[in-house]
């Protein structure tokens, strides 16, 4: 966690949590990926969108150094509030894109077509956004040319990761306890995210 590079993943339309882009960070030593949706690209946003990718380490014992980035303003903008926790700002020249990122963005995007291909019916776009992070946190399951024999979530968290029980996007029927009711309410829905050892339907 120590130097991350980052960049951001538009979404073709307004996902079901009213975002419009994916953040992307990815850590130079194990390869680990954090994903950050966000509505805006603006100032006060992205400052929030650092702070969660950032606490995504140094919640670990990790500390972070260093953040590299495109010169872009809504990234530039950075610099200042990165100053104040120690964290050094690097943009690439301009022209230039942070070839690092762009990488694992491909690969990022290459798993999400696979996970959708892998579906009989066509994903309605206000879940696109579901989709990539869902993409983001299997890459962190397996190992890469970064993180060695180990997956970057163990080479981050210490923790092996827990396979998620579903495929995401599989449909069911799911039954919720509702105070109201005395009996289990059923309603079919889809598999979105995993958490642990929860899994999310929509």
């Amino acid at each position: 966690g120590e130097h991350l590079h980052v960049d951001f993943i538009p979404l073709r339309g307004t996902s079901i949590g009213g975002n419009k882009h994916i953040a992307v960070f990815v850590c130079e030593y194990s390869g680990f990926l954090v994903g950050i949706p966000t509505q805006s690209k603006a100032e006060k946003a992205m400052t929030e969108v650092f702070k969660d990718a950032i606490g995504a380490f140094t919640q670990h014992s990790h500390q972070v150094r260093r953040v590299t980035y495109d010169d872009e303003p809504s990234l530039t903008c950075m610099q200042p509030f990165l100053a104040t926790i120690g964290v050094t700002a690097e943009a690439v020249p301009a022209g230039h894109h942070e070839s690092r990122i762009e990488r694992y963005i491909q690969t990022i995007r290459s798993r999400k077509r696979a996970i959708l291909a892998g579906l009989d019916y066509e994903l309605p776009k206000e879940l696109e956004c579901e989709a990539f992070m869902w993409a983001i946190k299997s890459l962190n399951m397996v190992s890469n040319s970064q993180s060695g024999d180990s997956t970057p979530y163990q080479l981050v968290t210490g923790n092996k990761p827990l396979m998620p029980e579903f495929s995401f996007g599989e449909v069911g029927i799911f039954y919720m306890k509702r105070q109201d009711q005395p009996d289990d309410r059923g309603e079919w829905g889809l598999i979105i995210e995993h958490a642990g050892n929860q899994s999310i339907h929509y």
